[in-house]
């Protein structure tokens, strides 16, 4: 868990996160990234829940690396602008630097 913000209850960190990914997976095999991925960004820092967005930024931090090694479908560049976008917003919202773990 990421050190951004209050901290929420575990149970509903995982159902964002499930959901996050959701997202992330229609974004990444869509002709048009990014729409519903950035709507649910917006909300999750409007709500106070940056470690959210914090942990989603890591998970496309994880998948980049993995597309590094294997990318079938082209989606490297794609998913780095996604993470490049995020991390940005993140950055603004919290003030902080964003996570290059």
């Amino acid at each position: 868990m990421s050190d951004i913000g209050p901290g929420i209850p575990d149970h509903l960190r995982q159902r964002l996160l499930r959901k996050a990914r959701i997202l992330l997976d229609k974004t990444c095999a869509s002709a048009r990234p990014g729409g519903c991925l950035e709507g649910f960004v917006a909300h999750q820092l409007r709500q106070g829940r940056a470690e959210v967005v914090a942990e989603l930024a890591a998970m496309l931090r994880d998948r980049c690396r993995a597309l590094e090694q294997h990318d079938p479908a082209s989606r490297l560049e794609t998913t780095r602008r996604l993470l490049q976008q995020l991390e940005l917003r993140l950055e603004a919202d919290t003030g902080k630097p964003a996570s290059t773990d």
